[in-house]
């Protein structure tokens, strides 16, 4: 099989884990399924996905906070000054810790990536863009230099690379104020100011919806995917977060909404002030947040949960890093793809169940965090164009 068919089959079973396979690729999947022995094994494996997820909800009842503690405990007491500099010397490789199911914990020191995996990667990090959709329509790309915008009712809206920024009108024409939009692609983020001053970081594969101009008695923006807000203080004007399953209501504040699509739950962590969370669909209601707690809102189970959490975690990301605080290889590979713009597969379902903690830079190279997991754990990658192969 020659390396263009070789990179369409593993496109296929990409889509079928993650059921986006037409009929007829399903078909010429099976077909070539059964003149190779290996892709035949492939297909088995993601065809058993459903008998895994089972047994990974049966291994993750077993986890314990308390294990992790006494872990995490223990290699507190190893740090000391060698590492944090190690950390800095090595900041480009950063310092990680993996978590291999919840009794083995590894600290790498000097992670450099492999020659031959850096030699096949040709994935770079997400960029600083996005696309603003104006009151009347129009699109216009972000992120690519200075300009400065109009709006029909008078607004200036500023960009350039890294944010974009309206300016505050204090005799509108009209009264009702225009709606614009900002979509961030995946492999994207952008930096947005509102007219009231609060601003917002809009994490890749996500939006936001917002009136140029505030008016009235309240602040009100809609989002979906992730985004981090700093709110301008306004005591006479709350601002309230609209996502696709509940309200988050604001005066003054930083906090972290992610409320993914394909995410099971959606996280609205506090890091500074007061908030209040009203679910849309039902769980607990009128929730007041404070510091270092986060709301949990389970969308197949229909149920919340408030828990402590250090936010810093959850905010990383607006800061040039991804931080994950034992989380399994499943989900540090679900925020990789939206930034890097990658597809996974899995040939070892049980790899997904693997737990990972550590912060790593969000503008490095790819191959830096694949290089630093091959080294710390049995996972080995293969890339083939923008899909990584997780063997």
């Amino acid at each position: 099989m020659d390396s263009e068919h070789r990179k369409q089959i593993i496109n296929y079973l990409v889509k079928l884990q993650n059921n986006s396979i037409t009929e007829e690729e399903k078909k010429v999947l099976v077909e070539w399924s059964g003149q190779h022995v290996y892709y035949k094994e492939l297909l088995q494996k993601v065809q058993k996905a459903d008998a895994f997820q089972q047994w990974k909800q049966e291994i993750d009842t077993v986890k314990t906070q308390k294990a992790w503690v006494n872990i995490e405990k223990a290699i507190r007491k190893k740090r000391g000054r060698q590492i944090r500099l190690t950390l800095m010397r090595y900041a480009a490789a950063a310092v990680v810790a993996l978590l291999i199911g919840t009794a083995t914990y590894f600290m790498v020191y000097q992670v450099q990536p492999d020659s031959q995996l850096v030699a096949q990667t040709q994935i770079k990090p997400g960029t600083r863009s996005a696309e603003l959709v104006l009151s009347n329509g129009q699109i216009v790309t972000l992120g690519k230099g200075d300009a400065t915008l109009k709006e029909n009712d008078g607004t200036l809206i500023n960009t350039d690379s890294l944010r974009i920024a309206y300016q505050m009108v204090s005799d509108l024409a009209s009264e009702k104020s225009l709606m614009n939009e900002i979509r961030v692609k995946r492999g994207q983020e952008y930096l947005l100011q509102l007219a009231d001053g609060t601003i917002v970081r809009i994490n890749s594969m996500s939006s936001i919806k917002f009136p140029v101009q505030f008016s009235g008695s309240t602040r009100e923006v809609e989002i979906t995917g992730e985004v981090h807000f700093d709110v301008e203080p306004d005591a006479a004007r709350p601002f309230i977060v609209h996502t696709p399953m509940h309200d988050v209501r604001v005066l003054g504040t930083v906090f972290n909404i992610s409320c993914y699509e394909d995410d099971e739950t959606v996280h609205t962590t506090l890091v500074d002030g007061k908030v209040r969370v009203s679910n849309i669909t039902g769980g607990i209601e009128g929730v007041e947040m404070i510091p270092n707690q986060q709301y949990i809102f389970n969308k197949q189970t229909m149920k919340s949960e408030l828990k402590e959490v250090d936010a810093s975690v959850y905010a990383a990301w607006t800061t040039g890093y991804f931080q994950f605080e034992e989380e399994a290889l499943e989900q540090v590979f679900k925020k990789l793809q939206r930034w890097y713009n990658i597809d996974v597969f899995y040939v070892n379902e049980q790899q997904r169940t693997e737990y990972f903690t550590g912060r790593l830079p969000r503008f490095e190279q790819v191959e830096v965090i694949l290089g630093m997991i091959e080294k710390v754990s049995d996972v080995k990658f293969e890339v083939d164009g923008n899909t990584i192969v997780i063997k």
